[in-house]
């Protein structure tokens, strides 16, 4: 009489069970990839934007060297208006000062213009480089005649889209209106002081 050895396998079943649990593991590992990916991405422009506001608080603060009247000397006169970036423009009240596009100087040495690309440079308008970051500045005075209290803010778009407005009306709450505002980008804000400096 022969005797038949049982025969191991798996069955269909077992077979659908851990193709579906790999399918669940592989699906977890790709998810948690493109989370790094996008972390990585969303970081690197959050420096850049760091360092595009600090350069341009830094080029205020410069530009406001150049604010030294009035002084005893000279009393009824101002030169603020020749530190262009900024000083021509100071709201009186602080709780209703507006945003501005700053003023682009494309023929300086180095140009200081408002609008960056990936890697934190300024674009010109004979730049072929795609615009990524954005700086708007609020100017008001904390003591007339004497200090000012400079805001920079720089905002760029959310996810892996370019920059597609620069230049909508910064004054009119740019940040919040509908389909413009913190639904479509980032921001980051920063603020200094500048003083008038003492009659050379």
């Amino acid at each position: 009489m022969k005797s038949f050895a049982k025969k191991a396998g798996f069955t269909a079943i077992e077979v659908m069970l851990a193709l579906t649990l790999l399918a669940i593991g592989t699906a977890g590992v790709v998810a948690m990839e493109q989370a790094s990916i996008d972390g990585n991405y969303d970081a690197r422009r959050l420096d850049v934007a760091n360092s595009v506001m600090r350069l341009w608080m830094e080029r205020l603060r410069r530009d406001g060297t150049m604010w030294t009247m009035p002084n005893p000397e000279n009393p009824l006169s101002d030169n603020r208006v020749s530190a262009a970036l900024l000083l021509a423009n100071v709201d009186t009240n602080p709780t209703t000062a507006t945003w501005h596009l700053p003023t682009a100087r494309e023929g300086d040495t180095v140009p200081l213009m408002p609008v960056f690309d990936l890697l934190g440079n300024d674009i010109t308008t004979t730049s072929t480089a795609t615009p990524m970051f954005c700086v708007h500045t609020r100017l008001s005075w904390l003591v007339t005649n004497d200090l000012i209290r400079a805001e920079v803010r720089v905002f760029w778009p959310k996810g892996s889209q370019a920059m597609t407005d620069c230049a909508s009306d910064p004054a009119t709450g740019w940040e919040n209106q509908a389909g413009t505002g913190i639904e479509k980008y980032h921001f980051v804000y920063g603020v200094t002081a500048i003083r008038r400096n003492p009659s050379p």
